[in-house]
């Protein structure tokens, strides 16, 4: 029968120094710090593993297991506001003014707009220093065209002449815009624009003016502001096309805007809360692949861009229902932002 080798005895200082061994590497995993988040969750590598979108809003298509880093976007790859110089949003100092069946009361008389045309109309009163209305059309998914202005005292334009009041004469300037030419427009649409463009006629033959039938100035004609798009929102310039994020959260909102990704442009946006670090609401992508494809868009160049949504996964458990709503209702108003968006579908 076959014997077993037997193993030769070990030396008594062999196996002493490797329980020795033993013990210290055991020390050591006992005593290195773990790294851990702000909650004291333990990340992994370094990184907090908390997504920025969930499994239905990853890009089709996409191994998320097998490609970490172009799956997801984590806690750690959203610029933080304090080592990204965050921007709080320029806002149009304007009031909208109130149409009452199609007329306008100001200090220098009541304008008359023709009333089947107000429904697409907002006017405002920038608060400068002459009394300035400002006229837009606001079309379906369009950012506003501004129609015309008209500025009672001294301001800029083509003088229309003196309007007449108790305190005696004001000169009328008047400002007519031209109809973007880089939008396509549908028949429809351009009948509607230069009907509420040609209005003003109407407005300046019903108001109280000196030596009407004298006054033969012509009104100026001028390109569309770079300001436009800002009635009611904040506006917001990228390489790709512009971006419009509701202007009711003026006060709580900021974003950042970084391009050190070659190809990619993002735009992150953040609230501000009182005694709170600045909560990451959603980002939008111009290229890459990361996120919700929400479809493309033609550059001013005519280069074809993708644009994707990322939606930021809200921590609420140490807010008060006020900021939880406030959070929530800022994230859904990147609804808002889509639309206004002149996508093509991808």
């Amino acid at each position: 029968m076959r014997q077993l080798r037997k193993e030769p005895k070990k030396p008594l200082p062999i196996i002493i120094a490797s329980l020795v061994l033993i013990v210290a590497v055991a020390a050591a995993v006992l005593f290195i710090p773990k790294l851990t988040n702000e909650k004291g969750e333990i990340k992994k590598d370094g990184i907090n593993n908390e997504s920025l979108v969930n499994s239905s809003s990853s890009a089709p298509g996409k191994d998320t297991s097998e490609n970490k880093d172009n799956a997801y976007l984590t806690e750690s790859t959203l610029p933080k506001t304090e080592n990204m110089k965050s921007e709080k949003p320029v806002i149009r100092d304007y009031s909208t003014v109130e149409l009452v069946n199609g007329t306008i009361a100001t200090p220098y008389g009541t304008i008359i707009y023709p009333e089947s045309l107000t429904d697409n109309l907002v006017v405002i009163n920038t608060g400068e220093d002459s009394y300035v209305l400002e006229f837009y059309a606001l079309l379906e998914n369009r950012k506003e065209v501004r129609l015309f202005d008209l500025s009672f005292g001294e301001g800029s334009g083509g003088n229309m002449g003196e309007i007449i009041t108790q305190e005696g004469t004001v000169p009328l300037n008047a400002n007519i815009y031209r109809i973007p030419e880089n939008i396509v427009w549908t028949d429809s649409e351009l009948t509607t624009l230069y009907a509420m463009q040609d209005a003003i006629n109407d407005i300046l033959e019903n108001l109280d003016m000196a030596n009407k039938e004298e006054n033969k100035a012509e009104i100026s004609v001028e390109d569309q502001p770079e300001d436009n798009g800002t009635i009611n929102n904040i506006k917001i310039e990228t390489p790709a096309t512009d971006i419009y994020y509701p202007s009711e959260f003026r006060d709580t909102v900021k974003y950042t805007c970084d391009d050190k990704e070659k190809g990619i442009y993002k735009v992150h946006f953040f609230a501000e809360l009182e005694n709170e670090s600045d909560v990451a609401l959603f980002s939008i992508y111009f290229g890459g692949d990361e996120g919700e494809q929400l479809g493309i868009v033609k550059d001013p160049n005519g280069n074809i861009i993708p644009v994707y949504l990322i939606i930021k996964e809200l921590d609420t458990e140490n807010l008060t229902d006020n900021e939880t709503q406030l959070l929530y209702t800022m994230q859904e108003a990147s609804n808002s932002l889509i639309e206004r968006l002149p996508l093509i579908e991808a």
